[in-house]
């Protein structure tokens, strides 16, 4: 485990932290290219019981666009995944991983502006977790909530009917050819869906992509980069 000083560095580094059932495992990297920080970002992986850790390439590519747009960042595996503790928890203790980051991400980086990021079983966690605070059920501060990113969301299976609206900045990116999440669904949520300070929700669609974005992790880097015009 990093020291305090350590947790973002020019060099990847593993670090762990206090989890709601055990020890979650974090990897954090400092921003490139920026003298100073502009943010932290936090990036969830996909489905745990189908192999999805936060090595999953389209995770490491979302955590590298944010890393250089001057971010600091953070990707983290869920609870029974790798070296996290605990077993799997249907959706709702993943949750309860990711605002355990939040929170430590508060104590190590005070009043920075958030930004949170999950690929598909990823974007329901994270999707969820803000609807809920919105409800007054979790205790991040919104005001520090700069984007939520929802890459390929599993709008057909879980909760996201349920999920109506959602803070921030919001911004999906789906394939058309996606052999696991009906685009078209994907499009219907979306249109539904309000946010907080009533801006649109932007939908990026990628025509002939796969889920897992076989091809086109060059773009979909370009895609998340093009979000931050100053960088």
């Amino acid at each position: 485990m990093v020291q305090d000083a350590d947790y973002f560095t020019a060099t990847e580094q593993v670090v762990f932290i206090p989890g709601p059932v055990g020890k979650l495992q974090l990897k954090t990297q400092a921003k490139q290219g920026h003298a100073e920080a502009t943010g932290v970002a936090i990036v969830c992986h996909p489905h745990p019981q189908f192999g999805g850790t936060m090595d999953n390439k389209v995770v490491h590519t979302v955590y590298r666009a944010f890393r250089d747009c001057g971010l600091d960042v953070v990707r983290f595996n869920f609870r029974g995944v790798e070296a996290s503790e605990g077993d799997y928890g249907e959706g709702i203790g993943e949750q309860q991983d990711l605002g355990a980051v939040i929170d430590w991400l508060q104590q190590v980086r005070p009043g920075a502006a958030l930004y949170v990021a999950g690929f598909s079983f990823g974007s329901y966690v994270v999707a969820d977790y803000f609807f809920k605070l919105m409800q007054g059920g979790n205790g991040v501060e919104q005001s520090h909530l700069a984007l939520l990113l929802l890459i390929a969301p599993p709008v057909h299976h879980f909760g996201f009917s349920e999920i109506h609206r959602l803070p921030g900045a919001m911004h999906v990116i789906q394939g058309t050819a996606d052999e696991i999440v009906p685009f078209e669904q994907v499009q219907q949520w979306c249109d539904g869906l309000q946010t907080d300070n009533g801006a649109m929700v932007k939908l990026h669609l990628f025509d002939g992509v796969s889920h897992f974005f076989h091809g086109r992790l060059a773009e979909l880097k370009h895609t998340i980069t093009s979000l931050f015009p100053n960088a």
